[in-house]
């Protein structure tokens, strides 16, 4: 699903007027009855508070409640601004209201206590942090319990960013016009946002393909046509052979999990690299895998579509030649996590030299020691910096975290919707290098591997934090419930 950017809003403005003849002020009338629309649907409430700012999002929601009146709701305008600074077809707009006979007050007046409340006060407009009369609105709207509906972005938070510089409506819902918007898939806006619907406002598709967007969400149905169909006439050989490489003492659980990961997404053949010292653990733990000593990797290396190394490395680089020979030997798709970015840290110079075709999955600690930045840095700039870092290293970069990012070298940016907190625990990153990988090995470039991966990786946690709760979840049951997790992307 493209995730618009408020450029890309301004661009569609101006297109649907210039090139396919439909008016500003036609989109915002059909903003405005679309979103009536959209709370008849959801609401059965007689009384509605419709906050409303200048610009034109305010035009939206003078047109909104024009249609709540027209329909017999009692309806009353709270204004953030002063008459005279209303202009346009937003003025237009407060002035078609006003005649309507619909009550303009003060957003100092009191609000029913039934009424739903309306946030039209910034949209897309945001410019820093909210002040004067707009941030006196934001605080008298999270003051009420009110059930809180906003009109394409809950007011302060920044639409390309995500950010909140100062006070942010708390949405209970976010009615988003014609195009998802890339602010209300990351954090801290996410949170905001509530429930999010997308709002037809009439802009022709044909308009809407003139644009070229980079960023999309990683939804159900984008998975779906990413994963490849399985052919009935077929032998393990045609799914794949993945290599996993990593373990050390007291670390053997971790390539166990990615191993069972890898073959619970379809590998038709995992094998597993691992030291002396925890080969005959590995052996009786993984039954399905076939067991190998890791000095013999560079026997296998060229027989292998996939591999996935570091887990259970921690920082050991003394397995700093594996790491090489998979970087300098292997030609196929290699995912690096936990150890081996370690050393990937402290020699990056590798990554601009490699044979193979990586996937990067850092946690922000990890990307932290791996471009030298802090971490409240890179959780600041996030969406920057995995794309400038997948571009900089030639690598598909997935950066770990609530609303999982995925770069591209190109500067695509892909934005998960699925996972939640009872992923953050031991093995789960173990568990995402093994269905990546698992992917790898079925044919899928490594951008989409690693896009289909982080989708499957979450849904599969959520379906397990469902059962069992946030607070309850292992990364053993991740890889319980990736099964499910694959059915629910077929319907089956």
């Amino acid at each position: 699903m493209y995730l618009a950017l408020s450029s890309h809003i301004k661009q569609l403005d101006n297109l649907a007027e210039t090139q396919f003849g439909i008016p500003v002020s036609v989109l915002m009338d059909n903003a405005g009855r679309g979103i009536f629309s959209a709370l008849k649907a959801d609401f059965s409430a007689s009384d509605y508070a419709v906050f409303c700012g200048k610009g034109n999002n305010g035009g939206d929601g003078f047109k909104l409640a024009e249609y709540l009146k027209k329909d017999g709701k009692n309806v009353a305008v709270y204004l953030a601004c002063e008459e005279s600074q209303l202009s346009g077809i937003a003025l237009d707009a407060f002035n078609s209201a006003r005649e309507c006979g619909i009550e303009i007050k003060s957003i100092a007046d009191p609000v029913p206590e039934a009424a739903i409340i309306i946030d039209a006060l910034l949209g897309i407009s945001l410019s820093g942090a909210p002040r004067g009369m707009i941030k006196e609105a934001i605080d008298t709207i999270n003051s009420h319990k009110n059930i809180k509906v906003s009109v394409d972005v809950p007011s302060g938070i920044n639409v390309d960013t995500g950010k909140a510089p100062g006070s942010v409506v708390k949405a209970d819902y976010t009615y988003t016009l014609q195009l998802d918007k890339v602010g209300l898939n990351v954090y801290p806006g996410i949170e905001y946002a509530g429930i999010k619907k997308i709002i037809d406002i009439g802009i022709p598709m044909e308009c809407i393909s003139c644009l070229q967007f980079q960023n999309h969400l990683i939804d159900e149905k984008y998975a779906e046509v990413l994963i490849p169909e399985r052919k009935r006439n077929s032998h393990k050989g045609s799914f794949g052979r993945v290599g996993i490489v990593g373990g050390s003492e007291g670390m053997a659980g971790s390539v166990c999990l990615a191993a069972k990961a890898a073959l619970r997404s379809g590998a038709g053949l995992v094998y597993v690299f691992v030291p002396d010292e925890i080969f005959d653990i590995v052996s009786v733990k993984l039954t399905e895998a076939i067991i190998v000593r890791e000095g013999l990797l560079v026997d296998y290396i060229d027989k292998l579509d996939a591999i996935a190394v570091g887990m259970g490395y921690a920082q050991n680089l003394k397995k700093k030649h594996i790491i090489k020979l998979i970087i300098q030997k292997f030609k196929g798709n290699a995912v690096f996590d936990a150890g081996s970015i370690g050393y990937l840290s402290l020699h990056n110079e590798l990554l601009k030299n490699k044979k193979c075709s990586a996937v990067l999955t850092p946690h922000p600690g990890e990307f932290s020691k791996l471009i030298d930045m802090s971490t409240e840095e890179i959780e600041s700039n996030r969406m920057f910096l995995t794309t400038k870092y997948a571009k900089d290293f030639n690598s598909v970069l997935v950066l770990k975290g609530a609303a999982s990012l995925v770069g591209s070298p190109s500067g695509e940016l892909r934005i998960n919707s699925t996972g939640n907190s009872g992923m953050a625990t031991a093995g789960s990153g173990d568990v995402l290098s093994g269905i990546i990988s698992g992917l790898l090995a079925q044919g899928m470039n490594n951008f989409d591997a690693a896009t289909a991966g982080v989708y499957i990786h979450g849904l599969a946690g959520d379906l397990a934090a469902a059962e069992n709760t946030e607070y309850c979840v292992t990364a053993g049951d991740i890889v319980k419930y990736l099964p499910d997790a694959f059915g629910k992307i077929f319907n089956k």
